[in-house]
Protein backbone atom coordinates (compact mmCIF):
# COMPACT_ATOMS: atom_id res chain seq x y z
CA UNK A 1 0.00 0.00 0.00
CA UNK A 2 3.08 2.50 1.06
CA UNK A 3 4.61 1.68 -2.31
CA UNK A 4 1.49 2.17 -4.37
CA UNK A 5 0.83 5.73 -2.30
CA UNK A 6 4.32 7.00 -3.44
CA UNK A 7 4.14 5.77 -6.82
CA UNK A 8 0.71 7.77 -7.02
CA UNK A 9 2.30 10.66 -5.45
CA UNK A 10 5.06 10.74 -7.68
CA UNK A 11 3.64 10.68 -10.94
CA UNK A 12 0.86 13.40 -9.92
CA UNK A 13 3.81 15.80 -8.93
CA UNK A 14 5.69 14.63 -12.18
CA UNK A 15 2.19 15.85 -13.89
CA UNK A 16 1.39 18.51 -12.40
CA UNK A 17 5.48 20.58 -12.81
CA UNK A 18 5.44 18.94 -17.10
CA UNK A 19 2.05 21.15 -17.85
CA UNK A 20 3.16 24.08 -15.36
CA UNK A 21 4.43 26.28 -18.17
CA UNK A 22 1.68 25.84 -20.74
CA UNK A 23 -1.25 28.21 -21.25
CA UNK A 24 -4.53 28.06 -22.90
CA UNK A 25 -4.19 31.45 -25.62
CA UNK A 26 -7.06 33.11 -23.41
CA UNK A 27 -4.69 33.19 -20.66
CA UNK A 28 -1.53 34.82 -23.10
CA UNK A 29 -1.40 38.65 -22.71
CA UNK A 30 -3.05 40.46 -25.47
CA UNK A 31 -0.20 42.68 -26.31
CA UNK A 32 1.59 39.40 -26.81
CA UNK A 33 -1.03 37.66 -29.05
CA UNK A 34 -1.01 40.30 -30.76
CA UNK A 35 2.84 40.87 -31.75
CA UNK A 36 2.70 37.06 -32.68
CA UNK A 37 0.07 38.01 -35.25
CA UNK A 38 1.77 40.80 -36.41
CA UNK A 39 5.11 38.69 -37.32
CA UNK A 40 3.80 35.96 -38.31
CA UNK A 41 0.26 36.48 -39.06
CA UNK A 42 0.19 33.13 -40.97
CA UNK A 43 0.88 30.68 -37.87
CA UNK A 44 -1.67 27.85 -37.12
CA UNK A 45 -1.60 25.74 -34.26
CA UNK A 46 -0.10 28.43 -31.99
CA UNK A 47 0.68 26.51 -28.54
CA UNK A 48 2.14 28.92 -25.82
CA UNK A 49 4.25 28.15 -22.72
CA UNK A 50 5.23 30.98 -20.15
CA UNK A 51 9.29 31.15 -20.01
CA UNK A 52 10.36 33.34 -16.74
CA UNK A 53 8.83 36.96 -17.78
CA UNK A 54 8.40 36.09 -21.61
CA UNK A 55 6.21 34.04 -23.81
CA UNK A 56 7.25 31.20 -25.57
CA UNK A 57 5.04 30.27 -29.32
CA UNK A 58 5.12 27.11 -30.67
CA UNK A 59 3.16 27.47 -34.20
CA UNK A 60 3.29 25.93 -37.91
CA UNK A 61 3.81 28.31 -40.89
CA UNK A 62 4.66 27.42 -44.52
CA UNK A 63 4.40 23.31 -43.76
CA UNK A 64 7.74 24.35 -40.98
CA UNK A 65 7.81 24.40 -37.06
CA UNK A 66 8.60 27.16 -35.77
CA UNK A 67 9.00 28.94 -32.36
CA UNK A 68 8.93 32.78 -31.32
CA UNK A 69 10.08 34.40 -27.88
CA UNK A 70 7.73 37.51 -27.39
CA UNK A 71 8.33 39.98 -24.24
CA UNK A 72 5.16 40.73 -22.40
CA UNK A 73 4.76 44.00 -24.43
CA UNK A 74 4.63 41.39 -27.60
CA UNK A 75 7.87 42.13 -28.90
CA UNK A 76 9.78 39.23 -30.55
CA UNK A 77 13.15 38.44 -29.13
CA UNK A 78 14.30 35.80 -31.31
CA UNK A 79 12.46 32.73 -33.13
CA UNK A 80 13.54 29.90 -35.29
CA UNK A 81 12.46 27.24 -37.49
CA UNK A 82 13.05 23.64 -38.82
CA UNK A 83 16.02 23.06 -41.91
CA UNK A 84 16.44 20.30 -43.51
CA UNK A 85 20.15 19.11 -43.29
CA UNK A 86 20.71 20.04 -46.82
CA UNK A 87 19.27 23.48 -46.76
CA UNK A 88 22.21 24.14 -43.91
CA UNK A 89 24.63 26.79 -45.97
CA UNK A 90 27.57 25.41 -47.55
CA UNK A 91 30.33 26.75 -45.22
CA UNK A 92 28.12 25.50 -41.69
CA UNK A 93 28.02 21.87 -43.44
CA UNK A 94 31.91 21.87 -44.35
CA UNK A 95 32.94 23.26 -40.91
CA UNK A 96 30.60 20.10 -39.23
CA UNK A 97 32.49 18.07 -42.05
CA UNK A 98 35.70 19.26 -41.09
CA UNK A 99 35.41 19.69 -37.26
CA UNK A 100 33.10 16.60 -36.35
CA UNK A 101 33.32 13.88 -39.26
CA UNK A 102 32.51 11.42 -37.09
CA UNK A 103 28.94 13.06 -36.08
CA UNK A 104 25.35 12.84 -38.10
CA UNK A 105 23.68 16.38 -37.88
CA UNK A 106 20.17 15.80 -36.61
CA UNK A 107 17.47 19.10 -35.96
CA UNK A 108 18.97 21.49 -37.74
CA UNK A 109 17.48 25.25 -37.19
CA UNK A 110 17.28 28.50 -38.67
CA UNK A 111 17.91 31.13 -35.44
CA UNK A 112 17.23 34.40 -35.93
CA UNK A 113 18.46 36.64 -32.89
CA UNK A 114 19.07 40.92 -32.99
CA UNK A 115 19.25 40.96 -36.10
CA UNK A 116 21.86 38.31 -36.50
CA UNK A 117 20.85 35.16 -38.41
CA UNK A 118 22.51 31.86 -36.77
CA UNK A 119 22.48 28.00 -37.55
CA UNK A 120 21.82 25.30 -34.51
CA UNK A 121 22.17 21.88 -34.95
CA UNK A 122 22.15 18.74 -32.94
CA UNK A 123 25.32 16.85 -33.55
CA UNK A 124 25.00 12.61 -32.28
CA UNK A 125 27.12 9.87 -32.50
CA UNK A 126 26.77 6.34 -31.02
CA UNK A 127 27.55 7.59 -27.64
CA UNK A 128 26.70 11.23 -27.28
CA UNK A 129 24.98 14.59 -28.34
CA UNK A 130 25.87 17.94 -28.43
CA UNK A 131 24.10 21.19 -29.15
CA UNK A 132 26.45 23.59 -31.49
CA UNK A 133 25.49 27.15 -33.11
CA UNK A 134 27.03 28.60 -36.21
CA UNK A 135 26.81 31.33 -38.17
CA UNK A 136 26.31 31.40 -41.96
CA UNK A 137 29.94 31.49 -42.55
CA UNK A 138 30.36 28.40 -40.33
CA UNK A 139 32.30 29.41 -37.70
CA UNK A 140 31.11 28.46 -34.51
CA UNK A 141 29.35 30.50 -32.32
CA UNK A 142 30.87 29.41 -28.67
CA UNK A 143 29.19 32.38 -27.07
CA UNK A 144 25.92 32.13 -28.41
CA UNK A 145 23.25 30.02 -26.71
CA UNK A 146 21.56 27.18 -28.16
CA UNK A 147 17.81 27.39 -27.85
CA UNK A 148 15.90 24.65 -26.75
Amino acid sequence: MMKSSMLLLSVLFLSAFSCQDELAQKDVPEPVVAGLAATFPEASQVEWEKEGDNYEAEFMLNSLEHEALLNASGSVLKYKHELAVPDLPEAVAAAIQQHYPDRQISDPEKLHQEDQMYYQVELENESEEIKLVFAENGQEQKEAVYWD
